[in-house]
């Protein structure tokens, strides 16, 4: 029911394939039910997306901050730049 209210903004559901605690299937359908986009990393254990390349997850998720939160206000996407957290 929660996750019903979430269904019209945006989410992005990112996962490791490598986790031994939350099934990948489970990740996918949460995104799936959500309307979300879904990145699955090949990367080990729970919560080891940014371990495994802590650039391609910095860019990631400022890139999707950039592209619906960022843009959705009006404001100016270089103002959210990796190492810019002032």
């Amino acid at each position: 029911a929660q996750a019903g209210r979430l269904r019209r903004r945006p989410v992005l559901v990112l996962h490791s394939e490598g986790d031994r605690f939350v099934p990948s299937a489970d990740a996918r359908e949460r995104a799936r039910a959500l309307g979300a986009e879904c990145w699955m990393t090949d990367s080990p254990g729970h919560i080891g997306s940014f371990r495994a390349d802590p650039g391609a997850y910095t860019e990631r998720v400022l890139g999707f901050f950039r592209g619906h939160l960022l843009a959705a206000q009006g404001a100016d996407a270089a103002a959210l730049r990796p190492g810019r957290f002032d």
